[in-house]
């Protein structure tokens, strides 16, 4: 054989064995990048008269956009229409936003140096247990090492965090008391916030107002220089622009839309102003509104991270037809299958709401004579339905005279 001819041949044989060795780097990054949201807040946040409270309408909204998401936090809301996966949150009843002063190490532990009373007298706050800066300052072991904190390690992690706080933080005139002068209140978030892009300079950050609500303690005048219009201004109108102006990747979200404008009478009808389900969703629908453009932006940079959640296959109801009376309840039991299915949330709806209505725990109210359907409908996917087929009667009592 050719001298040369042998020697091509032997360097085309190891640039084979070459490419067999190391294949081809295809593009095989195809899962989209599963975005993790930390909410951080109150009571309202925390969630008191509605399980999930509001997160459950962001989570409900971005799941039908098709998002890939997660709420992340140290928190569970015991909500049994979500897996965990979008249960978790930052949340804690009676939270303020908190300053320094609010606790000291004693060497040991952490120990409260201040309170702060309600005018009510019906609740008295822990600032070392209730307040965001301590959760984002104070490390178990005496630090500020955030790593130690209760919510450092979460807005390390986390693409997007909301924070919506500030309803415990009114000014209520007290001398020594927790001041909602807007001076004040405007420094003190601002440390919040410069916490929050020390640990993660990354991070998205939005800032909600607070929903405006006649009944909350009186301090929703627009003249008063130190209630919720003067707040929300300062949130929205001063403090994120100023840290847009530094380039932070920060951005604010109106609570107060006209579309979702809060109600007194329909929107927190059970206690002083936490929100029922029509609250939460008019709260959840804003603060959707204002991150799904960046989570469906994030979805679509690939990653090899496997995304493959069980999906639900199939939905059946403990009825598929009633007969009831006018006034009467009726609780719709439903079973999704597979049972490891990850978006397990099922939405009711009736046909017609003259004659039966129905509420996302199916139970089912007999309004008005005549016929109606219940149906059930998958949230993981809206060709998976169950109905029930009502049938609705009035009672006609006859007046049996004397004689």
């Amino acid at each position: 054989m050719n001298i040369k001819k042998f020697i091509a041949c032997v360097l085309t044989l190891c640039m084979l064995a070459s490419f067999a060795s190391f294949p081809a780097m295809a593009d095989d990054a195809t899962y989209p990048t599963r975005v993790k949201v930390f909410t951080m807040g109150d009571s309202f946040t925390q969630g008191v008269i509605e399980p999930n409270a509001y997160r459950y309408y962001i989570y409900e909204n971005l799941i039908k956009d098709g998002a890939v998401f997660e709420f992340i936090g140290p928190s569970t809301s015991g909500d049994f229409r979500v897996t965990d996966k979008y249960e978790r949150h930052g949340g804690v009843g009676g939270a303020v936003i908190g300053d320094a002063k609010d606790y000291k190490w004693d060497g040991s532990k952490w120990v409260t140096t201040s309170h702060i009373d309600y005018p009510d007298t019906n609740h008295t706050i822990n600032g070392s247990v209730n307040s965001l800066h301590y959760r984002l300052f104070a490390g178990s072991d005496g630090t500020n090492d955030y790593t130690k904190t209760p919510y450092g390690n979460y807005v390390k992690n986390a693409d997007i965090v909301t924070v919506f706080i500030g309803l415990n933080d009114y000014y209520d005139g007290s001398e020594g008391g927790r001041s909602y002068k807007l001076a004040d209140v405007l420094d003190r978030y601002r440390v919040i916030v410069d916490r929050i892009f020390e640990i993660n300079p990354d991070v998205s950050l939005y800032l909600t107002d607070l929903p405006v609500v006649s009944s909350l303690r009186g301090w929703t005048n627009p003249e008063d220089e130190n209630g919720v219009y003067a707040y929300n201004k300062g949130v929205l109108g001063t403090l994120v622009p100023e840290y847009q102006a530094q380039g932070k990747n920060i951005h604010g979200i109106s609570l107060n839309q006209e579309a979702y404008k809060w109600d007194e009478a329909t929107d927190h009808p059970d206690d002083d102003g936490h929100p029922n389900p029509k609250g939460n969703r008019k709260i959840g629908t804003q603060i959707y509104l204002g991150i799904k453009d960046e989570i469906l932006t994030r979805n679509q940079t690939k990653t090899d991270v496997v995304y493959n959640p069980v999906r639900v296959s199939s939905l059946t109801l403990n009825k598929t037809s009633a007969t009831m009376k006018t006034g009467e309840d009726l609780t719709l039991e439903w079973e999704l299958l597979p049972a490891d299915a990850e978006i397990i949330s099922v939405l009711f709806s009736s046909s017609n709401e003259q004659v039966a209505t129905v509420d996302k725990y199916g139970r089912v109210h007999a309004v008005g004579a005549g016929s109606a359907t219940i149906t059930a409908t998958a949230l993981d996917n809206s060709e998976i339905k169950a109905t029930c087929d009502l049938t609705v009667t009035s009672e006609t009592y006859k007046k049996i005279s004397d004689g």
